[in-house]
This record gives structure tokens, C-alpha cells and sequence, in this order.
């Protein structure tokens, strides 16, 4: 099968040197390597192949996002993570170096079918967010990250919103049942972190079939303060204003345009339907992972 590199190298601090230098010494393995030139081109290429190859995303969350979008529904995707959040990743749990990543992955790699996540027209591998989430997103998106690891980005991000705090009237339907809600911030979780290392939803399975729901009600500045650091950790789910569970959809509906993240994609809308599709990925993740 032919193995195809889709490297974006503008994310990340050129990490996606050590790829190239190691298929230089892959005398036997059938590839080709494509490099991004603008937002949108990573989607493009993916969708140039049909079904019978393994297309790797190299970069970050937002390359892997973009090659989901155009992958065939039957070709297999993996991820190098070069970039500087690799959110998603993170869910195998490995800690181990970038070489031995990309050997475990590419030569000893194993297909396996995970779920994810569509919101309207869009998929998504890792989060859909909204309400100060969103607005900390991107502010972190339009900020110069130069050697700075994208957790600290985000951090300082959300440190600045959240002196901005408000909170976001919203509605709400999930298992056929309507509820009006004023909240902070909304995520949908398919992956366990995001924001460089935000451990939103610990409770995440990336082939169990739903998608994880965490939704924190407006809180004062003083509160949120407080709620901050234990969401990093994960260590929020027993707070009174957080709501945990797990869903298969949700639709959420806003009387005026409201700010929306999607694997850090971001734009404005008033309305969004959110649901999984099991198992719809073909996934080639690390030996083992």
C-alpha cells in the first residue's frame, strides 16, 4: 500500500525535518510527500486519492483536521505530530520520541476503527467549542507562537478572556428533550484534550461510540479563576457548575451569532447539530497505542 505525507511546514518548530531525513533511508516503502501551501490545501490533497492508501497528517491538530475532511471514507489516515499542540495524539498516551513515533506509526503501525465527530457540514477528530472556549481559541490562533509550546499560548489566552467573562445564552436539545442554558463555555469531546494540553473531557474513548459533553454554567471571574487550573488537569467534573455526560448528538441554538471552534477552526453561527459516526475512521495508530 502506498503511504502518502501530507507535511504542513508552517506548524510546529520544523519538527517535520526528521521525517524527511528518515524516508531518506526508506529504500523499500512506496511514498510520495506533498507540502501545504495555504489554509484548505491539506483537504485538497487528501481528497486527490481514492481509498487505497495510508495518508499521514504531519503538523498539528489543524492538519489533521483539514485530511479528515478530504480523506476517502475507506482510505486509512495517520498523524506525525509536528506541530505544536497535538492535541489528539495525545489520547494514545506515548511518550515517546518523534523518530520512534513515526517508526511505530509507518512501519509497525496498526489500522483500528475510531469514531468521530460531525458538526454541520463539518467532521471532526478532536473538539467542537463554543462560548469563551472559542473566543480563547482564537485569540490564541491570531497569536505569534514562535518557540512557545501552544499549551502556554492557550494559557495566556484564556488567562486574557477570561477577565472578559460573560455569560452565553443558549439552547439546548440532546435526547429529545429542549433546555435553556446560560453558560461559559461548551465543548463536544471525541479526544481528551485540547488548547495544547486542556484535559476537558478524561473520560473520553475514541471508539466507544458517543462523544464526550462538558458544559460549565456562567460562573463570576472569581470562580472562574478557581475552575481554571482544575480544568487544565482534568480535575473539574465534580464542580456544581460542570456538566459531564456522554452523547451521541446535540443541537444548540443561539439568539444571535455566537463564536464556534472545530479542531480550532473557527467562525460564527446560531445554530450547530453535532452527533458521532462510530467507528467511521480508519485510523493507523502507533504499535500498541
Amino acid at each position: 500500500m502506498k503511504h502518502i505525507f501530507i507535511i504542513n511546514p508552517t506548524s510546529g518548530t520544523g519538527k517535520y525535518k526528521i521525517l524527511e531525513d528518515w524516508l531518506l533511508t526508506q529504500n523499500n516503502l512506496d511514498y510520495e510527500v506533498f507540502y501545504t501551501e495555504y489554509v484548505g490545501h491539506a483537504q485538497e490533497l487528501a481528497h486527490s486519492f481514492g481509498k487505497d492508501v495510508v495518508i499521514y497528517a504531519v503538523g498539528g491538530d489543524g492538519t489533521a483536521h483539514e485530511v479528515l475532511n478530504g480523506i476517502h471514507p475507506e482510505a486509512t489516515m495517520g498523524m506525525i505530530p509536528t506541530g505544536t499542540g497535538n492535541d489528539f495524539v495525545k489520547a494514545f498516551g506515548r511518550k515517546t520520541s518523534l523518530l520512534q513515533t513515526i517508526e511505530d506509526t509507518v512501519l509497525h503501525g496498526e489500522t483500528r476503527k475510531i469514531d468521530v465527530g460531525s458538526m454541520n457540514d463539518k467532521l471532526f477528530l478532536n473538539v467542537t467549542n463554543l462560548g469563551i472556549d472559542a473566543n480563547i481559541n482564537e485569540r490564541a490562533n491570531n497569536t505569534r507562537e514562535g518557540l512557545m509550546p501552544r499549551k502556554f499560548v492557550y494559557l495566556i489566552s484564556a488567562l486574557k478572556e477570561v477577565f472578559k467573562i460573560k455569560p452565553y445564552p443558549i439552547r439546548v436539545k440532546k435526547d429529545g428533550r429542549m433546555m435553556d442554558a446560560s453558560i461559559a463555555l461548551l465543548c463536544v469531546m471525541n479526544g481528551m484534550y485540547y488548547g495544547g494540553g486542556f484535559k476537558a473531557a478524561p473520560l473520553s474513548v475514541i471508539d466507544d461510540g458517543y462523544l464526550d459533553l462538558c458544559m460549565v454554567d456562567a460562573i463570576s471571574l472569581s470562580r472562574a479563576l478557581v475552575l481554571l487550573p482544575k480544568y487544565m488537569r482534568g480535575k473539574h467534573m465534580e464542580e456544581e457548575e460542570v456538566r459531564y455526560e456522554k452523547i451521541k448528538r446535540i443541537e444548540i441554538e443561539s439568539g444571535v451569532p455566537l463564536m464556534v471552534g472545530c479542531d480550532g477552526e473557527i467562525f460564527k453561527t446560531t445554530s450547530i447539530k453535532i452527533e458521532v459516526k462510530k467507528h467511521y475512521l480508519n485510523l493507523r495508530a502507533p504499535k500498541n497505542a
